[in-house]
């Protein structure tokens, strides 16, 4: 009886410990994930302005989302870097940006005048992609919890109900 005990209590304080490493390794992936949406929402986001300004962003955003082509695209980014209009240039190379269209996004920084957005950029193509089956597999390899020796031999459903089990309170 003292060596289930010893099991149940194994058992159960190793379910715990696997529940708080997935909970570490899903707010790991998230952190990622937030982290790169900055990077991107610092190189073609804006935050407030006077509602004028506001204004005129949504009605570019607009005018972009119509834009289904590189070429299209750049011809417009092309326009209004002509033009001075540095926030239509901002939009169209966000909306370049989430289409892959590298060109276009270059074009938007020929000048350097957009050197620190292109910058973060850089640095988010280097994090990992975290939807990337081998990464998950090494990043969960690096929250792993190891099996408690007192639970060797035994199966997963046999730990499970180890976990639950608790063997009239003798386990606590």
């Amino acid at each position: 009886m003292v060596d289930k005990a010893r099991q149940a209590v194994a058992a159960r304080t190793y379910r715990q410990a696997q529940a708080q490493s997935e909970k570490l390794l899903a707010e790991h992936i998230a952190g990622i994930e937030r982290y790169k949406q900055r990077k991107v929402d610092g190189a073609f986001g804006a935050r407030g302005g006077d509602a004028q300004t506001i204004a005129n962003r949504r009605a570019a955003q607009q005018l972009v989302a119509t834009r289904d082509s590189p070429a299209a695209a750049m011809q417009m980014l092309r326009t209004a870097q002509q033009d001075g209009d540095t926030q239509l240039a901002q939009v169209i190379a966000g909306h370049a940006y989430s289409y892959g269209w590298e060109d276009v996004v270059d074009q938007w920084n020929h000048d350097g005048s957009n050197n620190t957005a292109v910058a973060g950029l850089i640095e988010r193509s280097q994090l990992p992609d975290t939807k990337d089956f081998e990464w998950r597999m090494h990043a969960s390899s690096d929250f792993h919890i190891p099996k408690p020796s007192v639970l060797d031999g035994l199966r997963e459903q046999e730990i499970d109900m180890l976990a639950r089990d608790d063997l009239g309170g003798e386990a606590a």
